[in-house]
């Protein structure tokens, strides 16, 4: 089966898109749970156990759909390999960022993705770059502004440049899909993808002196923690992965990574349902930016006026046809 086997026809650019959108839901729904199992195992093992079993429900699918012999290609291990490090890489720099700066401010750095993927499509799949586009990202880029609050304090330290260098890595995941996607099982690129990641958290956990915490049972039968690693590991990792893959090629990078800053706009609104956390005005007024870059950013929506009707030539009546 191939890479279609998920999408066997061409799917519609706003389904695509929609099927994006209901990702990043997923993942904006995901900080809540995370920030309670948090206070209960640090975020290298919670990160490490999330792809764990995030790569094993890919296996059971991959098994399910008689598709495990595509893993014996060297070329999906070279491909997954290297988007693997890449999405190990963007978390690492996140998290190394966090201990210096605040989350406000790590959210807006990592934002930056939103301008750094169109301009990296140019140069890496050979997109133009594209007004409307461009214009889409700035407007997402100041609604998430807006969302942290304004609060730069901390924005010339080595927090900022390695959350910095995470957007990067972001950018460069959502390009390469984009680039490498099309030629390849979505879902079997996913399972390496999640397997090269796993074994990455595994390693820096080991590091970093916190891999014991994965060989008690505790660990993994406490409630905050074992309903965030399902949550995380099987809808907003296995899932998550596996639609972008498939969708992606049938929009561009550029949208994707616009459609991806609703993130922090699912969170907020989340966390104001969930834990009645406060949610200003101006928090509201960034949301309505980032929501109204997505839809900018879509071609198929109008904006401005329609072209005006030609002139009728003389003597050919109003609807004559060829």
């Amino acid at each position: 089966m191939s890479s279609a086997a998920m999408s066997p026809h061409q799917v519609p650019s706003w389904a695509a898109n929609s099927l994006l959108l209901l990702i990043t839901l997923i993942w904006g729904a995901t900080f809540t749970l995370t920030k309670n199992a948090l206070a209960r195992v640090d975020v290298y093992t919670l990160m490490t156990m999330r792809f764990i079993l995030a790569g094993l429900a890919l296996l059971v699918i991959l098994a399910a759909t008689r598709r495990l012999h595509h893993l014996a290609r060297r070329r999906t291990w070279t491909v997954g390999v290297a988007l693997g490090i890449i999405l190990w890489a963007s978390y690492v720099t996140q998290t190394m960022g966090l201990e210096t700066i605040s989350p406000s401010l790590s959210g807006f750095v990592t934002g930056l993705n939103v301008v750094l993927v169109p301009l990296l499509a140019v140069p890496i799949v050979g997109s133009r770059l594209h007004r409307r586009v461009l214009i889409a990202a700035w407007m997402a880029l100041a609604g998430l502004t807006l969302l942290s609050g304004l609060d730069f304090r901390g924005l010339v330290s080595p927090g900022s440049l390695e959350t910095i260098l995470c957007a990067v890595f972001v950018a460069l995941q959502i390009v390469l899909v984009e680039k490498w996607g099309r030629a390849f099982d979505s879902l079997v690129l996913a399972a390496v993808e999640v397997w090269v990641v796993a074994v990455c958290c595994a390693v820096t956990s080991a590091a970093t002196g916190s891999a014991g915490a994965l060989m008690t049972r505790h660990t993994w039968t406490a409630p905050p923690v074992l309903w965030a690693t399902l949550i995380n590991g099987l809808l907003a990792t296995s899932f998550a992965l596996w639609v972008q893959n498939a969708m992606q090629r049938f929009t561009s990078a550029a949208q994707a990574a616009i459609i991806f800053s609703m993130e922090p706009v699912f969170a907020a609104i989340i966390a104001w349902l969930v834990r009645g956390d406060a949610m200003t005005g101006q928090q509201m007024l960034g949301g309505l930016l980032v929501l109204g870059g997505m839809f900018a950013a879509d071609p198929q929506i109008r904006i401005g006026r329609r072209r005006p009707r030609p002139p009728l030539q003389r003597g050919v009546p109003d609807g004559a046809g060829r």
